[in-house]
């Protein structure tokens, strides 16, 4: 099960790593442009000239490494992880009656997540490309997810915790707790990820108020002289 389990989870990664840069070069014309440097061309007094060119913006790498991370996560959640919430339920009972109810609160929330993770993955791959492709619900979408993520994480931590209690094991939550952490911090990631799109929008609403009042100026200008 255990060489099952990795398999697919090596099969997840290079399945997001493709995706990933795929969504990449879909969004090579959706973060606007930058200028590049100013170059001189042409030859004599009367032919050369200062021109100024410009070059499609690349995907930010924070935001590019975050949505590579969630797209992957996304596909472990639902290919490994919820399957194997799932069969942790067949694990036995202890005779012990404050055992057996801690047994069956960490079950239910174990079915919970389980169940909810295999919801939870799409969700995530879905809120990784709408960043990377900079979707108009971009920002709403991964803080969303992000929150919810962040629940999902943190009941499953609970859940294991109790079993782990259960079981006199508690090598059982530090090996959770691993994934855990990592869910965790990704959802922050995607907060972050979001006030980097924000902050990208921002500039260019500012580019274009600033060519807007360039433009206007020089219409002013001519006028002027008129």
């Amino acid at each position: 099960m255990a060489e099952l389990l990795a398999r697919i989870a090596t099969f997840a990664a290079m399945i997001g790593a493709v995706l990933t840069a795929w969504w990449a070069w879909r969004a090579r014309d959706r973060w606007g442009r930058v200028s590049r440097p100013a170059a001189l061309v042409g030859v004599g007094p009367y032919r050369r000239a200062l021109v100024r060119s410009h070059e499609p913006r690349r995907v930010p790498l924070a935001v590019l490494v975050v949505a590579g991370v969630g797209c992957v996560w996304g596909l472990l959640t639902t290919l490994v992880f919820a399957p194997s919430g799932l069969v942790f339920l067949l694990a036995p009972a202890r005779h012990d009656p404050v055992r057996q109810i801690l047994l069956t609160l960490s079950g239910l929330g174990v079915f919970a997540t389980a169940i909810a993770a295999f919801a939870l993955g799409p969700s995530l791959m879905r809120a990784s490309r709408a960043l990377i492709e900079r979707d108009h619900d971009a920002g709403e979408r991964a803080l969303s997810v992000a929150t919810w993520s962040s629940l999902h994480h943190a009941m499953v931590l609970v859940s294991f915790v109790l079993f782990a209690v259960h079981e006199d094991d508690a090598r059982i939550a530090v090996v959770v707790a691993v994934p855990c952490a990592i869910g965790l911090v990704h959802a922050w990631s995607l907060g972050r990820a979001c006030a980097i799109v924000a902050r990208v929008q921002r500039d260019e609403r500012d580019d274009e108020d600033a060519s807007s009042e360039s433009a206007a100026s020089i219409v002013i200008g001519d006028r002027s002289t008129l």
